[in-house]
């Protein structure tokens, strides 16, 4: 049997995990602030004032040089209270330009891109 984690998170056990959802307005205060309270960090992008993907690759990486725990990307479909109304070829693509840098990707279930970010995780084992 495997334990079920997130980066360096287990997930073993019944203990609940808390997880921030952090937006890109300030990575280093953010995860300053929730240091020692969160087990996670989301990472809305859908909620990001900029979503080049240039700028979204950017925050996950001041959010994880400065000491976040594990990362959780997501961009919430519209349909499932997203904010951005991203096409999703959008969203793909901002899912493919974040996998190799976070831990897990968060997809919705009715999501019509949701087997195409599955196997993007399953390529970049997050």
């Amino acid at each position: 049997m495997h334990d079920l984690s997130i980066g360096s998170l287990s997930l073993a056990g019944d203990a609940p995990r808390i997880a921030v959802p952090l937006f890109d307005d300030d990575p280093a205060g953010d995860v300053a602030a929730v240091r020692g309270l969160a087990d996670l960090i989301e990472l809305r992008i859908d909620c990001f004032a900029r979503l080049e993907a240039a700028h979204v690759v950017e925050v996950v990486r001041r959010t994880r040089d400065a000491g976040a725990p594990p990362i959780i990307a997501t961009v919430r479909w519209t349909a499932e209270g997203g904010r951005a109304p991203l096409a999703d070829t959008e969203r793909l693509a901002l899912y493919a330009a974040v996998a190799p840098l976070v831990d897990a990707l968060d997809v919705e279930l009715a999501s019509p891109i949701r087997d195409r970010v599955l196997a993007l995780a399953r390529t970049h084992a997050c």
